[in-house]
């Protein structure tokens, strides 16, 4: 008996470039329970040719395609200022969202789309797909089974290239549009310290600077005025008890490396990436002061699905693999507007210098 696939309208489908082609597309390819029926870009010769690679339905319009009847679930992957215009109508038409993060370019409009879709009884995930990362759920395993005993400290050091002196788009530039060093690596990794320690956030202190005032366009060699931040210091603590610091490096002339520190009254573990917390895989040593030793951790939990490509789309399959699964851990657009209510209470804190609770 087979049981039809879930057909997938891809707003911001573009086969070619972006993170649609990078992740969405060739994860969704990869899964028996998933069909890509439609693909939605701005432009009629991309449409048109995503349609054709995919044996798809092509839309210029986000609201025509989430009201294709050939359409049961919306997936929306285009830049951040977009995503309220593509998210609504889905949710009008009654559609599940996969949406990516940030959900929205303010908080007001991640609140808004989360209301609508709680409104409407439809289920939401937000692309936060670390919670989704084999080694960040081994790592949470560890830590509920107390390697580490009472955790007392967690410390993050990230240095990215981006937001640099040369950047890909323009709007990367802007901070009103949402994509900037605080929304993406702060976003990402913030919510993926939450999940795996269990606990979250009671208050911040930061310092965000622009330390630049203008970038390069790569494509065009346009010069835009850079107000996005390219240097974040946060220090605070947790709920149950855990201080907390964090350092995110815009700009940076090395490749992009990221490291967490988790320290505990028992032990501590140590987690390294060539990359970004919620792509790049992971490295895992532990030290438990019973056995004295550094030893390297390796995952032992089984991925909810075989067969994805490594990359950007494994951890973004993952999370497709558990929508289909009816998994109702999986982050959605409530989790989203409560990060974004944390960058907010950064960007406060930033402004004012002083405790922001949260």
């Amino acid at each position: 008996m087979s049981t039809s696939p879930t057909r997938v309208g891809i707003v911001g489908g573009n086969v070619e470039v972006g993170w649609a082609a990078a992740s969405h597309i060739p994860a969704l390819k990869a899964l028996d329970g998933y069909l890509v029926s439609a693909v939605c870009t701005t432009r009629k010769e991309s449409a048109d040719a995503a349609a054709g690679a995919l044996n798809a339905q092509g839309f210029l319009d986000a609201g025509e395609l989430a009201r294709s009847s050939q359409v049961d679930l919306v997936a929306v992957s285009v830049k951040v200022p977009d995503h309220f215009a593509a998210v609504m109508p889905a949710l009008e038409a009654g559609k599940p969202v996969y949406c990516e993060w940030p959900l929205g370019r303010t908080t007001e409009e991640a609140v808004a789309m989360a209301d609508l879709a709680r409104a409407k009884g439809l289920r939401t995930v937000v692309g936060l797909q670390a919670r989704a990362a084999l080694e960040l759920i081994y790592v949470k395993g560890l830590l509920a089974e107390g390697y580490v005993g009472e955790v007392t400290s967690v410390a993050f050091l990230g240095a990215y290239p981006f937001w640099g002196e040369v950047l890909t788009l323009p709007h990367q530039a802007d901070e009103s549009q949402g994509i900037n060093l605080l929304t993406i690596p702060g976003g990402h990794t913030l919510d993926a310290l939450d999940f795996i320690l269990g606990d979250e956030l009671a208050f911040v202190q930061a310092v965000m600077e622009s330390k630049r005032a203008q970038a390069r366009v790569r494509a065009t060699g346009e010069l835009v005025s850079f107000t996005a931040p390219d240097h974040l210091a946060v220090i605070g603590a947790y709920r149950k008890g855990a201080v907390f610091s964090a350092n995110f490096l815009g700009g940076a002339v090395c490749p992009a490396t990221s490291r967490v520190e988790i320290d505990g009254s028992l032990g501590r573990i140590i987690l390294e990436m060539d990359g970004l917390i919620e792509n790049a895989p992971i490295r895992i040593r532990g030290w438990r002061a019973e056995a004295g030793a550094w030893e390297v951790l390796t995952p032992d939990i089984a991925p909810p699905t075989a067969g994805l490509p490594a990359g950007s789309a494994q951890n973004v399959g993952y999370m497709y693999a558990r929508l289909a699964a009816g998994d109702p851990s999986l982050p959605d657009f409530g989790r989203a507007v409560r990060v974004h209510q944390v960058l907010d209470a950064i960007r406060a804190a930033a402004k004012g210098g002083g405790r922001v609770s949260i």
